[in-house]
C-alpha cells in the first residue's frame, strides 16, 4: 500500500505501467454509505481505478483513489462550527468481506459546517492479479480531543485499464483481472 500526497486535489488521468493517477469521477453513486453515527458532516467519495499490469512472470492489480471530500459538522446552534476530519482506507474481498490492507490515516484536516474541503494526493494499494479488490472509506469528525462522529462508504464504480493501459472500461462493482 502506498499513499501519495500531491499539492493539488484534482489530477490529470496518467496511465504508464507501473502507476496511474485517479481522476475525480462526477459519478454520483461512486460509493454507498454502509454505516455511520454521530455528528457527522457531508461527505462525498469519488470513483476508483484499477489496472492490470504484469512484470513478467507475475501479474498485480492495482487499485487506488482519490481523497474524499468533507464539510464539517454541526455540534452547536452557531453557524460555521469548526471540526477537525481524517479518513483510512480499507482494501477488502468483494467476495467474503475480508481485509487484505489497510492505509495509514490520513493527516487532519480543519473543516467548517458548510464549506467543503478534501485532502489532497490519493491511496493506492497493489495486490497479486488473482485476488479481487474492493475499497472501503471511513471518515471520522472530531472535537475537542474526541471522535464525535464516523460514516463508511463502500466504493462501488471502478474505471478498469488492461496490462497495455488500454481503457477505461467500466465502471465495475470492483477490481478484478477477469473482465
Amino acid at each position: 500500500m502506498k499513499t501519495i500526497k500531491l499539492g493539488v486535489a484534482l489530477c490529470a488521468a496518467l496511465v504508464v505501467p507501473t502507476s496511474f493517477v485517479p481522476v475525480i469521477s462526477e459519478d454520483a453513486h461512486a460509493a454507498l454509505v454502509v454505516g455511520g453515527e454521530g455528528w457527522r458532516g457531508s461527505s462525498s467519495v469519488p470513483g476508483a481505478l484499477c489496472k492490470y499490469g504484469s512484470t513478467g512472470l507475475y501479474g498485480f492489480l492495482r487499485s487506488n483513489i482519490a481523497s474524499p471530500s468533507v464539510t464539517g459538522a454541526n455540534t452547536t446552534s452557531r453557524r460555521g462550527d469548526r471540526t477537525s476530519a481524517r479518513y483510512a482506507v480499507w482494501l477488502n474481498n468483494p467476495h467474503t468481506g475480508a481485509n487484505y490492507e489497510v492505509s495509514n490515516w490520513s493527516s487532519w484536516l480543519l473543516v467548517q459546517e458548510g464549506v467543503w474541503r478534501t485532502w489532497g494526493g490519493f491511496t493506492q494499494f497493489t495486490r497479486n492479479w488473482n485476488e479481487d479488490n474492493r475499497m472501503s472509506i471511513r471518515i471520522e469528525w472530531w472535537r475537542d480531543g474526541r471522535r464525535i462522529g464516523w460514516r463508511s462508504y463502500r466504493v462501488t464504480s471502478y474505471l478498469f485499464y488492461d496490462q497495455y493501459s488500454r481503457g477505461p472500461f467500466g465502471p465495475y462493482a470492483y477490481c478484478t483481472r477477469w473482465l
